[in-house]
């Protein structure tokens, strides 16, 4: 499945060169970010309350996607909000093996974002996903995999998004202590068809475009650069 993110070029630079930061939950803007099932579920059936799911998603990682292979102008103005911005696309088979390859004793889930409005009616359903790498049983903190899903539940105000999610549990997980990391890093390095095209924002300058094809090609990226679509033809 195609996938796509939109990123500053010092975030692109640093991307192919030192790898992808896959952050902790806890730096989103979002305010109801994993929070949205506890709106819908009676405390009984939670074995975590919000304080204790807080200090366990400190454990938990997150690497977000766009689905969706043309490009989006509210991504472009939201994400890639610098003037000098990229789109990068891979695809979800990709980013899995990636991950699979360096961090292969992890927990690790990867699916759609579901969207809801929290004043609607009815419970949460949480994605049936199996995990990519090891299974719950297998790992420290995997009793808790259920709220690993609750990332995947985003506010109905998100739904432009269009998300797919990568959501690792960290592999030191230790219960009743703080994370010190605020994220792991993602390396294509092994990986050098990881992007499979990269896409330069709507009305930048000629050598920026230039800048980008020659960047890319300095650190092994294989694939086209191109202009945008949204970009009026010569002529036109």
């Amino acid at each position: 499945m195609p996938i796509t993110r939109y990123m500053s070029f010092p975030t692109f630079v640093s991307c192919i060169k030192d790898g992808l930061f896959v952050p902790t939950p806890l730096l989103f803007n979002d305010r109801w970010e994993g929070l949205m099932p506890f709106h819908t579920l009676d405390s009984h059936e939670l074995a975590l309350d919000r304080h204790d799911y807080r200090r366990f998603a400190e454990w938990t990682y997150v690497s977000c996607w766009h689905d969706q292979p043309h490009e989006s102008f509210p991504m472009w103005k939201i994400y890639g909000r610098a003037r000098e911005a990229v789109m990068i696309q891979t695809t979800s088979e990709k980013l899995a093996r990636a991950f699979q390859a360096e961090y292969p004793n992890t927990l690790t889930y990867l699916d759609h974002v579901s969207y809801r409005n929290p004043l609607g009616a009815g419970k949460i359903s949480l994605p049936n996903t199996a995990p990519l790498c090891k299974q719950p049983a297998d790992v420290p903190g995997g009793e808790w995999y259920p709220y690993m899903l609750f990332m995947f539940v985003k506010h109905i105000t998100y739904e432009y998004e269009r998300e797919v999610r990568l959501v690792t549990l960290d592999a030191d997980y230790i219960a009743d202590r703080s994370n010190p990391k605020k994220g792991i890093t993602l390396h294509f390095r092994s990986m050098p068809d990881f992007i499979d095209h990269v896409t330069v924002a709507p009305g930048v300058d000629e050598w920026f475009y230039e800048t980008v094809k020659e960047t890319a090609a300095r650190f092994g990226v294989r694939c086209e650069v191109s202009r945008s679509s949204l970009e009026v033809p010569p002529g036109a």
